[in-house]
């Protein structure tokens, strides 16, 4: 959808791409029908000229693998979503963060820590911080480090269950274990 930044990050890997055409993006999801959606004859050009490798829509077992193959992970998505899992994802498997300075997204990146946060619809933006993970030498690698341990203190899934339920008055049943009932 293109409130995901999708045409920003595309403009941005075509930039980088001209520079530096050893260096490969990829696009995964697939095609929605939300009338703000990308359409495949729009992503056709960027598949054509080299600029992006598309991997379709992938399976919930094929998504870690394919971060896994990524050195960073960039989503610079405007329209106000929640916490993205997608980013939390990435952050999981130790990768860079790039993400729109936006609701939902500006909460998983600690600017210089572990990612960049660029101002929405800036293609310019996201190219400069691409940029700077390739050529700081140790970046990208200390960012994701870091990634992966604000995943870790923050949002592993058992202390952000024993948050919601410290919020709902259900402390002890719900903060060892969300999957078990209750009682």
């Amino acid at each position: 959808m293109r409130g995901k930044g999708i045409i920003d990050y595309l403009e941005a890997a075509k930039a980088v791409k001209a520079v530096h055409p050893e260096v490969s993006f990829r696009v995964a999801g697939p095609f929605d029908t939300n009338p703000t959606a990308l359409h495949p004859d729009e992503l056709e050009p960027y598949i054509d000229e080299g600029t992006i490798e598309y991997l379709g829509e992938l399976l919930p077992n094929e998504v870690q693998s394919a971060v896994e193959q990524c050195s960073a992970f960039v989503l610079p998505s405007y329209y106000g979503e929640g916490t993205p899992k997608s980013a939390l994802e990435a952050m999981a498997t130790g990768r860079a963060l790039i993400v729109a300075d936006a609701v939902g997204c500006r909460e998983v990146v600690r600017p210089g820590e572990n990612g960049f946060l660029v101002q929405p619809k800036n293609p310019h933006e996201i190219a400069a911080a691409m940029e700077r993970l390739l050529f700081e030498k140790g970046l990208l690698e200390r960012m994701g480090a870091a990634s992966r341990r604000i995943a870790e203190r923050v949002f592993d899934v058992n202390k952000v269950n024993a948050v919601i339920c410290k919020s709902m008055g259900i402390e002890p049943a719900c903060s060892a274990d969300f999957n078990k009932p209750l009682d």
